[in-house]
Parts: C-alpha cells; structure tokens; sequence
C-alpha cells in the first residue's frame, strides 16, 4: 500500500519504474471497516503482479458495517467493545502525555 504523503515524488518514480519493467498494478479503493478494523478509513490498495502471473482477485470483505447484519460476515466491533475485553488487572492506570 503506498500512502499519499511524505515523499511522493519517490513513490511515484517507483512505482513508474515498475510499471516499465511490466509489473501490473490492479488496484481498489478499499473500506478498513469491511475486514474488521474499526476505524473509518478508505485507502487505495494495489496489487503489484510481474509480468506473465495471474492477476489475483482481492480479497473479499470479512465483516459488515456498524448497524448491519450480513448473513457470513462477521459483526464490526467497535473500538471501545474490543478494550473492554481487557480484564481490569491488566489495564493499564499509568497518565500519560500522549497528544500534548
């Protein structure tokens, strides 16, 4: 996955070199949500396949979104009910300065 950002003249040169030495790129916008990442983030996914190999299908979606029910997905969690799990003796009671 290349991220959009910081040095992306680079990345556009690498991937550019590799689509000249015939690499194929299919690629997806892909929602984390639908493989049970709780979070709200879209992100282009690409597959790199050489020259001569199948093109692989993408992998199909594990989970269905908050407030839906899918017969064979799997419910999205939230990111509260998964720390919730954590026993309270392992939680963590320490402040920290995270943000500031």
């Amino acid at each position: 996955m290349i991220r959009v950002g910081k040095n992306l003249r680079r990345k556009n040169e690498l991937f550019n070199k590799l689509v000249e030495t015939g690499v194929t790129f299919p690629w997806r916008q892909v929602v984390f949500q639908d493989y049970g990442v709780a979070v709200k983030r879209r992100r282009v996914v690409g597959l790199g396949v050489a020259p001569g190999e199948r093109i692989p299908q993408f992998p199909k979606r594990t989970h269905c979104r908050y407030g839906k029910k899918v017969p064979g997905l799997s419910p999205l969690e939230t990111p509260y009910e998964i720390l919730k799990r954590i026993p309270q003796d392992e939680r963590s009671t320490k402040k920290t300065n995270f943000g500031k």
